[in-house]
């Protein structure tokens, strides 16, 4: 997939891209970065016509020290567009839930740093989790609010 985002000196999602958990799907897109700073990068699951008490059971609770939900394995790397370097990779299992809102539940993958540029994200979830079948899913890379 080719997609390419634009961020300006705005808050919020530079990219926001489908990324299916339950067949342990691959996402590859292109963002321009135009403001230096700690951006983070979650995994964002839609609550439409899913039960609360099931997502609950999903996705874990935000508890500090105890890791909750069912363990999701990503693997990500944000590369410089124009060299190929690596700026921030990560190769980890996701538990728990960071974030809710009335339409969508999040994890937080990471928090990296990115300087003004063109980047690449890459993201593939390591293994299927077909716990995940019902519930769309999506990647996004945010600059914090």
């Amino acid at each position: 997939m080719e997609l390419v985002c634009d961020v300006g000196a705005s808050v919020g999602p530079v990219v926001r891209v489908p990324l299916t958990v339950h067949d342990g799907g691959t996402v590859e897109v292109s963002a321009r970065i135009r403001v230096a700073g700690q951006y983070a990068l979650w995994l964002y699951f839609c609550r439409a016509n899913v039960p609360f008490e099931k997502m609950a059971q999903l996705l874990g609770e935000k508890l500090s020290g105890h890791s909750s939900g069912v363990p999701i394995p990503i693997r990500w790397e944000v590369l410089d567009a124009v060299g190929g370097a690596e700026l921030a990779s990560g190769d980890q299992i996701t538990n728990g839930s960071n974030s809710w809102s009335r339409s969508e539940a999040g994890r937080l993958i990471s928090f990296l740093q990115l300087s003004p540029g063109l980047v690449r994200l890459r993201a593939t979830i390591k293994s299927p989790v077909p716990q995940f079948a019902e519930i769309q899913s999506h990647l996004e890379l945010e600059f914090p609010k």
